[in-house]
């Protein structure tokens, strides 16, 4: 699970930068935002093998709020584009 979390963060990072490096928005970067906190309880799982629990926990929390934002953005949104969908 630890490395799902890393590399769910990774992808997240990743989409955020090419997203800003297409658009100059700075509004672009919010998913490298939560896949920086993504991968970060990803990493700090396996590195303290006693908060290991806690840690995907959190990770699914962060990708939980995430989720939700964007689709709340995207369904209800006054800005939404084809890109956000």
């Amino acid at each position: 699970m630890p490395q799902i979390s890393i590399l769910v963060g990774a992808m997240m990072g990743t989409l955020g930068i090419a997203f800003f490096a297409a658009t100059d928005y700075v509004t672009a970067l919010i998913p490298s935002v939560f896949g920086v906190m993504i991968a970060g309880f990803g990493i700090g799982s396996m590195a303290y093998p006693k908060v290991s629990s806690k840690s995907i926990q959190m990770s699914y929390f962060i990708s939980s709020v995430a989720v939700t934002i964007g689709l709340t953005t995207a369904m209800f949104g006054s800005w939404v584009t084809t890109t956000s969908l």
